[in-house]
């Protein structure tokens, strides 16, 4: 029995693949899942306009200075690093600003687990979708 399924066993990701059958929720399943619906939504295609540094400052809660002068460019692409945001999110922590804190951690998060880059980078796709859609974001 264990000979059979380490057959399927892929070492690489450390799981188990069974290439005739799909075992990953899809997107209308997850929407079900979150209660998010879907059907009237424009799916994120990564082209949206690059946010103006006003837009980023309030969503943010950053002076517009701190915005523009951590602004980077990498590779062609725009964002920030995510050492600059741990700054702040530490001193909106220290300051007991937690909605400042929070709106600083999801794009952490966004950026690190759902648009990684190297160097822990930040891209602008990471500050893009929670501008666009801020009600899906808990």
């Amino acid at each position: 029995m264990m000979s059979v399924l380490f057959q399927f066993f892929d070492p690489l990701h450390h799981c188990f693949t069974f290439p005739d059958y799909l075992l990953v929720p899809t997107l209308e399943e997850f929407s079900d899942l979150l209660g998010i619906s879907i059907l009237e939504q424009t799916p994120f295609t990564g082209l949206e306009e690059v946010p103006r540094p006003e837009d980023i400052s309030s969503a943010l809660h950053l002076k517009r200075a701190d915005i523009v002068s951590n602004w980077e460019t990498r590779s062609g692409v725009k964002g920030f690093l995510a050492k600059f945001l741990m700054d702040q999110a530490q001193q909106f922590w220290d300051n007991l600003d937690f909605q400042a804190f929070e709106d600083i951690l999801a794009l952490l998060i966004y950026g690190l687990v759902l648009f990684p880059n190297p160097d822990s980078f930040i891209d602008v796709n990471a500050v893009v979708v929670p501008q666009n859609f801020p009600s899906h974001i808990p």
